[in-house]
């Protein structure tokens, strides 16, 4: 059987590592992709340099672990986070939050992300936020380009390439 996580096909079948093997069940590759997160935000912590609150970051994903992992290290980071997990209130998350970068993955149970970013670049008063498309689905690229995203970022994705996105997209 296969499940997907994250952006990655499971299958319930045994992988060998060198001379060890390992069966790889959702409660295993769950441990594993929170055992490198973990990892990754212990480095952070311990490599941190001074923090400076002025960045907004507005995160659209239905999955609350991906909303709660990637919040805590953009905070560590120094920004101030919004997350969401719908867009029914698009509007005034925007207006009231007034993002610097959004974060907008595909599948989210109203609109969508590909309808939220073309709804927010066909505004006016929103149409310069800086948006980055961010979903696993194997598509990516043709929905960033139809969505009118600013970028895109493939999940899964680790803290470098996070940071590195948020630059690229600012600058």
């Amino acid at each position: 059987s296969s499940s997907c996580l994250l952006g990655f096909s499971v299958n319930a079948e045994q992988t060998t590592h060198g001379d060890n093997s390992v069966r790889m069940t959702m409660p295993n590759v769950i441990r594993m992709l929170y055992n490198n997160v973990l990892r990754q935000i212990i480095c952070l912590f311990l490599n941190r340099q001074t923090l400076v609150m002025s960045d907004r970051i507005l995160i659209y994903d239905d999955d609350k672990d991906i909303l709660t992992i990637t919040s805590a290290i953009l905070q560590m980071k120094g920004y101030e986070v919004l997350c969401r997990e719908d867009c029914r209130n698009l509007d005034n998350d925007l207006n009231s939050f007034k993002p610097q970068v959004i974060f907008m993955d595909n599948r989210l149970p109203d609109m969508g992300g590909v309808k939220a970013i073309q709804y927010i670049k066909s505004r006016d008063a929103f149409k310069n936020m800086r948006i980055i498309f961010f979903s696993a689905n194997c598509d990516v690229e043709a929905l960033a380009r139809e969505a009118g995203a600013d970028d895109l970022l493939k999940k899964p994705f680790d803290i470098a390439e996070l940071e590195q996105m948020i630059k690229k997209v600012k600058s």
